[in-house]
């Protein structure tokens, strides 16, 4: 329904503004035929007024189109496909820690493979125990490494969406493990992959905005596929 309703809009909208372009066009013409210029014409000092007069509608134009483009991002941002494992990890960097951010969400057609993984006694729920084990299982199939030591990764938190929002595409899961960490001043390099259900995963890895400014990404690099990430990175 979300997605139909801005579909709707934006297929409104852009014979709209293509309609008022024109409109503009034939009145710029009119108004060079009664003066004797042309579109050229107005770089001549009387162009400053009638840009003033055309402005407000211009402007009206772009606040409407602006507005119809981010109302419609996050409905394909969270697009992803039914048969697919969607894994999304996000680093942020402290100057005592590194905490690692990940959501996973089942499409709808792999929802009850996924939630039988972990629902390992099939009483219909996600227990804190089953919780925890699962979330063992995907950091243990993750390479983390910081100037290319392994780095042990404590849980920190765990949410389990309803076995009927998973089978709706909108239950995501949400681990959050971190590592202790305190660098010496200096470049480093953090890289990290994910290897978890290589089957059914589609990827995502970034890197947010560090907090502190003793912290300053200076390189990424991911594989095509965006299991894997190298971060270069220098601390004051």
């Amino acid at each position: 329904m979300t997605r139909w309703f801005f579909g709707k809009i934006l297929g409104q909208a852009i014979p709209l503004l293509a309609e008022e372009g024109r409109r503009d066009s034939r009145r710029l013409e009119r108004r060079g035929g009664q003066t004797g210029r042309n579109v050229a014409d107005l770089t001549t000092p009387s162009a400053p007024r009638f840009a003033r007069r055309i402005h407000p509608s211009s402007a009206r134009r772009g606040i409407f189109a602006a507005a119809v483009i981010l109302l419609a991002v996050p409905v394909a941002a969270r697009a992803h496909r039914l048969d697919e494992y969607l894994q999304a990890t996000r680093f942020a960097l402290a100057t005592d820690h590194i905490l690692l951010k990940i959501d996973l969400t089942p499409g709808v057609d792999v929802a009850p493979a996924i939630f039988a993984l972990i629902n390992t006694d099939h009483d219909g729920s996600i227990s804190a125990m089953e919780g925890k084990i699962y979330a063992k299982r995907l950091l243990d199939d993750c390479v983390f490494e910081v100037d290319g030591q392994p780095r042990r990764l404590e849980i920190v938190s765990t949410l389990f969406p309803s076995f009927q929002d998973m089978q709706e595409g909108i239950g995501t899961i949400r681990i959050q493990a971190r590592t202790a960490w305190r660098g010496t001043p200096g470049h480093h390099v953090l890289f990290f992959r994910n290897n978890h259900k290589t089957d059914l995963g589609a990827y995502l890895v970034n890197a947010l905005v560090p907090t502190s400014r003793a912290i300053e990404i200076t390189d990424q690099h991911r594989d095509f596929s965006q299991r894997e990430i190298r971060l270069d990175f220098n601390l004051q």
